[in-house]
């Protein structure tokens, strides 16, 4: 969003604010007063009255980053945003309409902030869930309550049930926050399914429903900041010691987008359990596991934990982001940070691009693409054959 668009923003809540109205939904507390909710032709009331009798339909373009709604509101702290997704009035009405399963949510508040986060939604008729809960709302969960809060952009960025693009929604709220049982001895009753923001970092929260992930400190605009000088640790050596509950299967990077190392193992045998990855796609951990195979041979790649690897996910470290950087000489490359690990039977070309994701040793671990097989690649590869910003 534009300066110029978040200034006619403020401009359109400070001359509407007398006019916006609280919802009465049972059950949802401290609410918000929206002002305007407006979709890419004009205003949307539909998704403001409350009511299940009244929905938005429209066909959305999710291959642009075009907001699908903008809510306007007038300066105020927000926490929840409660949605009834789809079409709410009967259960033929909810299944013969495509509705929301993903969202992204942008935020602008206090200082010229932006900060977005995405959403897995709910399917309300599943039979995991009531139909009844809080009147049809599942509550969308903010980090934190966010000050100063004038606009928000709700974007579909996948949907089910969907007919030629066509998406439903019935009616979207917003809270402050609602009161704690102790302090207020109110519960709701259905509780509200509660859905947390997708983060590709960090894992779910135990006790939220449908594929949520904690929370995370909303984030300032980008800033430039100084580049390292040092591809990130990995731990230098350092690992959690875990037992394999069966066989695992390793790549060389944290997805079935990596290049396939082999099959290890059965059940009762241990490894060192080096970082982890989140995989919020799939919902489930990718661990980098050092390991010594039959034969002798000594590796380190990464496996899925699901019902593989006994390890509790708190003591293992995350994996360092990555940094940009070039490969400076052709060079050989190794399953782990030296050559006691098994070698690669390939060589890395010079000037080939990527990324640094751990040092270790005096190697690094480098991820590029490789095109000859369509897939992405991670090897460790000696820190001089390498060079990166700053360096």
């Amino acid at each position: 969003m534009s300066v110029k668009r978040l200034l006619a923003a403020l401009l359109i809540c400070l001359m509407l604010w007398p006019a916006a109205a609280l919802a009465e939904t049972t059950g949802i507390q401290n609410l918000v007063p929206i002002v305007y909710i407006s979709d890419a032709a004009g205003p949307a009331d539909a998704l403001m009255d409350d009511d299940t009798a009244t929905v938005w339909y429209g066909t959305v373009d999710m291959t642009t980053d075009v907001p699908t709604w903008t809510v306007l509101i007038a300066s105020q702290t927000v926490k929840e945003i409660w949605v009834r997704n789809g079409a709410r009035q009967d259960a033929g009405s909810y299944l013969a309409a495509g509705r929301p399963s993903l969202l992204a949510v942008t935020v602008y508040y206090e200082n010229q902030q932006v900060a977005t986060y995405r959403y897995r939604l709910n399917d309300a008729y599943a039979a995991e869930n009531s139909r009844d809960y809080v009147n049809g709302y599942q509550r969308l969960l903010l980090p934190q309550a966010m000050n100063g809060v004038f606009c928000i952009e709700l974007r579909v960025m996948a949907a089910t049930g969907s007919r030629a693009g066509e998406i439903a929604m019935t009616d979207i709220l917003l809270s402050s926050g609602q009161p704690s049982a102790a302090a207020s001895g109110v519960q709701m009753r259905p509780a509200a399914p509660t859905v947390r923001p997708v983060d590709a970092t960090m894992p779910p929260v135990s006790g939220d429903t449908g594929t949520t992930a904690p929370t995370a400190p909303p984030q300032q605009a980008p800033q430039v900041t100084n580049a390292p000088t040092m591809p990130p640790s990995v731990g230098q050596g350092t690992g959690v010691t875990a037992t394999l509950l069966q066989g695992i299967g390793v790549r060389t990077g944290p997805g079935t987008g990596y290049d396939y190392v082999g099959s290890y193992f059965q059940g009762g045998e241990q490894v060192q359990v080096i970082s982890k990855v989140w995989d919020p796609v799939n919902t489930l951990y990718w661990l980098q596991v050092d390991f010594v195979a039959v034969g002798g041979y000594h590796y380190r790649g990464y496996c899925v934990r699901e019902k593989r690897v006994d390890v509790d996910p708190s003591l293992v470290p995350d994996d360092p982001a990555g940094t940009s950087a070039t490969i400076s000489e052709r060079t050989g490359s190794y399953y782990g940070p030296g050559t006691d690990y098994r070698a690669h039977n390939d060589q890395i070309s010079a000037g080939t691009k990527g990324s640094i994701y751990a040092w270790e040793n005096g190697y690094a671990l480098f991820e590029w693409k490789d095109s000859s097989k369509n897939e992405k690649r991670r090897a460790w590869i000696p820190e001089s054959a390498v060079t990166w910003e700053g360096k």
